[in-house]
């Protein structure tokens, strides 16, 4: 998980990864959640970014091009090719959005993304 901050909180299991969602959940600054997958249909490897404001490299969390499909909470995302929000920019990742598998052209190619 990327928190707030920027900082990376690793888990033993998803049991514990999703108590310490449920905690940040409670916290109205962190409501927008951005969950990125590895495989289609939301499994595989899972990196959940609760940071906001600023573009994530994907690379720091070991996670640029291994995107699949992705779940987006209530606020805008953007999930772009390219470093620093390079372009193309995926499409549909507006609020409340999941994807199950983002495409042939889409699939492992995110290297940034932002909340809003």
């Amino acid at each position: 998980m990327v928190d707030p901050t920027g900082t990376v909180r690793c888990f033993t299991s998803v049991d514990t990864l999703k108590g310490a969602e449920a905690q940040l959940a409670a916290q109205p600054a962190s409501s927008c959640f951005l969950d990125l997958y590895s495989g289609a249909n939301y499994t595989g490897s899972e990196l959940d970014i609760y940071a906001t404001g600023f573009w994530l490299n994907l690379s720091l969390y070991g996670f640029a091009n291994r995107t699949v499909s992705f779940v987006n909470g209530p606020c805008q995302s953007y999930l772009a090719k390219g470093v620093n929000g390079g372009v193309p920019w995926y499409s549909n990742s507006g609020p409340w959005v999941a994807v199950a598998n983002m495409g042939l052209y889409w699939n492992y190619s995110i290297q940034s993304v932002y909340i809003a």
